[in-house]
């Protein structure tokens, strides 16, 4: 199965600004038209930063249940990865479809995954930084997740998997959810 759009995820680039003391980028601008439209009236809960080591690693793939479901704006700081959602969202057209986006430090993008969306990404290179906003707070008993090599999902991973944490690789498969 090939990466297919799905409806309100959107890649966000961004222009950087330099001069003599270096660079300038803009990871959130609220009154901005694109964030405005994608953000709307949710308000940012958490910031996390993930650094993630190995080359090949994959995180994910995660969501969250109702009534903590949560959109999320992801930007590479550091490095290349291969960013994956999935669409969870049973009335959608793309529903249990995949869409794939290379998040690099050098290109200045983004994504933007609306609620009831699976997140998940592998390491193209080694020492990958991510920031992550999120519309809700975390809440572990409203935490899910899809196993990374979901035969219903069929992703195609761009690498081998190298390393992969213990609890990620327990995840369940879509049709044991």
């Amino acid at each position: 199965m090939q990466s297919e759009f799905i409806e309100n995820v959107h890649e966000i680039k961004s222009e950087i600004f330099n001069d003599k003391r270096g660079a300038f980028l803009s990871c959130f601008k609220e009154n901005e038209k694109l964030f405005k439209k994608l953000w709307f009236d949710k308000n940012i809960c958490q910031i996390n930063l993930s650094l993630t080591r190995k080359k090949g690693t994959i995180r994910g793939l995660h969501y969250q249940e109702k009534p903590y479901q949560e959109a999320k704006l992801i930007r590479c700081l550091r490095g290349k990865v291969w960013d994956v959602v999935i669409d969870l969202r049973n009335f959608s057209k793309t529903y249990k479809k995949w869409f794939s986006l290379e998040l690099c430090s050098s290109k200045n993008n983004a994504i933007f995954i609306p609620e009831g969306c699976a997140h998940g990404f592998q390491t193209l290179q080694d020492n990958c930084e991510l920031l992550y906003i999120h519309s809700n707070n975390y809440k572990p008993s409203h935490e899910r997740g899809i196993k990374w090599d979901d035969p219903i999902i069929n992703i195609s991973w761009p690498l081998n998997l190298e390393e992969i944490s213990d609890r990620d690789n327990s995840l369940p498969y879509f049709a044991e959810i």
